[in-house]
């Protein structure tokens, strides 16, 4: 009887042993968390235990922060005033793929191997980045790239006002005159700390040329 015991508590062990997987894989008991951001009006699902921070200039999206340091992930919106191409440039060795949203909406996903991956949903004449920049260490994203697709998959989008502006708004504006009267505002990321716009000589010409054939800028 003694004997029987102690394979039953042997094999109970082991039971729960295999259920548990080591506390390797834990599932947590709380609700996601729903990201909201005001300025794009844009939606981003996170597991619970992640953290979505505000820590840009002017209120385009968030920091996401999932426990690691050496991975750097960002939700954002910009407006679309720059063509697909620019968004969608392989000139670094990445690949473009397009990629389904939960809601239907078809957009892109762009990747450079041990690098970074971006993806891009489109709407309203916005672009919304879920960008993760996992190049000091691909081992964790190799490991949770599955999480970081149904991630991806949640993002969306509600209604929002057509955008206007009369001013600048710190650096991450370039404005220019318009021939009718209005004003041409181009909305810019701008990574590396927030460098100042002045740093983009070449983007700000390029944006200037686009805008002259767009709308005859004298």
């Amino acid at each position: 009887m003694l004997k029987q015991k102690i394979l039953i508590a042997i094999l109970l062990f082991i039971l729960s042993f295999a259920i548990t997987g080591c506390g390797e894989v834990k599932t947590s008991t709380e609700p996601d968390a729903e990201v909201h951001n005001a300025r794009f009006n844009f939606w981003l699902t996170i597991p619970s235990e992640w953290k979505a921070s505000d820590r840009s200039v002017n209120g385009d999206g968030y920091f996401i922060e999932c426990g690691n340091e050496n991975i750097d992930m960002r939700v954002y919106g910009s407006y679309a005033v720059l063509p697909q191409d620019y968004y969608l440039n392989t000139d670094d060795g990445s690949v473009v793929a397009d990629f389904l949203f939960d809601g239907g909406i078809v957009g892109w996903q762009k990747q450079k191997a041990d690098t970074y991956i971006q993806f891009f949903y489109y709407s309203n004449a916005r672009y919304i980045t879920f960008h993760l920049n996992y190049q000091n260490d691909p081992v964790w994203f190799n490991e949770n790239e599955e999480k970081i697709n149904l991630i991806a998959k949640t993002l969306r989008d509600g209604y929002i006002e057509p955008f206007q502006t009369t001013s600048f708004e710190l650096s991450n504006y370039l404005v220019f005159p318009h021939n009718g009267g209005r004003e041409n505002v181009i909305h810019l990321f701008l990574d590396d700390e927030y460098r100042s716009i002045d740093e983009y000589p070449d983007l700000i010409s390029y944006c200037k040329n686009e805008l002259a054939e767009a709308n005859a800028i004298k």
